[in-house]
């Protein structure tokens, strides 16, 4: 009985093995089928184009061409189903709900942008084209003399997601926020801030190409002027206006000084006017230097700085005196018994 038993224990073990070997070999005839049929696809000459990519799309890396196509005869194929429909079979719906659909994607279809194959390139997500020819199928190019960096770079998707987005123009984020992304925060805790800043930066700058420097849309001075009074009306004209604009002297972005200045006023001022900066150009007699800071505008009641005797931006009179046509008739502003 012993023997008969160790016979039967052997046979029941041997069927399970030959189970198991079954299975394996199933799968691997699976495999090879699936590796055979992509290699045949390709050494047969009719999807040479197909050996030029360089990352594959996973059903034919994986061999699996019927996961998308049915032989229906010899050599002849049919798609398993038609547009998005095929493509969302195993992608998820790329329109997120409540978001705007980018056109291309709510009005084309998937293949308008994606290779139902591959890639030409590992980066590039099954794309047709590499960034931004692909986007240039539709869009517009951008052209300036000077370009936004993303854009030199084709880098897109820096800015704008390619499907769907909350946000308007498809951006990844609003505002400010979105350029904070790359370019440093200069308004976080800020005593002034550019009220033009809260419209967003494109109230100055163009998101991808511009003629003027910094992606500006217009000339700085042509832009300032647009909110602001023209402050070159008079006769005689800050220099450093005239030649450079306002942000030699003015944040455009925010400050922790009025006026959104870099500095305090004597300070700024004394960056170029530098043997003015003690007030011995005022006068110089027995009891000292006339005071530029420290004391009371007695016109004024403000604190004394280079401004309350000078125009920063223009005037009528030599030196952008407030009044006068010489020092000692500027002098009279303040010190009126004295004449």
């Amino acid at each position: 009985m012993g023997f008969v038993f160790l016979n039967v224990t052997d046979l029941i073990t041997t069927r399970r093995s030959i189970d198991m070997i079954k299975k394996g070999l199933i799968m691997l005839i699976s495999m090879l089928w699936c590796f055979s049929a992509y290699g045949e696809c390709l050494k047969k000459g009719c999807h040479k184009t197909i050996d030029s990519l360089k990352a594959l799309h996973t059903p034919l890396k994986e061999g699996s061409c019927e996961d998308c196509h049915t032989k229906t005869e010899k050599h002849k194929f049919s798609v398993n189903a038609r547009g998005k429909e095929l493509c969302l079979g195993c992608h998820e719906n790329p329109i997120k709900e409540g978001e705007s659909p980018h056109s291309a994607v709510s009005d084309g279809e998937c293949t308008d942008c994606h290779s139902p194959h591959g890639s030409v390139s590992k980066k590039w997500k099954n794309l047709k084209e590499k960034l931004p020819e692909l986007c240039y199928g539709c869009h517009e190019k951008f052209e300036g003399d000077f370009l936004h960096s993303p854009v030199i770079t084709g880098d897109c998707l820096r800015c704008h997601k390619p499907h769907s987005s909350s946000n308007r123009k498809l951006l990844v984020k609003e505002g400010k926020e979105l350029c904070f992304i790359c370019h440093y925060d200069d308004l976080s805790d800020r005593a002034h801030i550019h009220p033009a800043i809260e419209e967003g930066c494109i109230s100055c700058h163009l998101p991808h190409s511009a003629n003027f420097s910094k992606l500006l849309s217009e000339s700085e001075k042509e832009i300032c002027y647009k909110c602001h009074e023209n402050k070159e009306g008079e006769k005689v004209v800050h220099g450093i206006l005239k030649k450079e604009g306002c942000s030699p002297c003015h944040n455009p972005h925010g400050s922790d000084y009025d006026k959104l200045l870099p500095s305090s006023v004597n300070d700024l001022c004394s960056k170029c006017h530098r043997n003015q900066s003690d007030g011995s150009h005022i006068f110089s007699g027995i009891r000292g230097l006339h005071p530029v800071m420290g004391v009371r505008d007695p016109s004024t009641q403000k604190a004394l700085t280079c401004v309350s005797c000078h125009n920063p931006h223009s005037s009528p009179h030599p030196k952008l005196f407030y009044e006068g046509e010489s020092k000692l008739e500027m002098c009279k502003k303040c010190h009126k018994r004295s004449y």
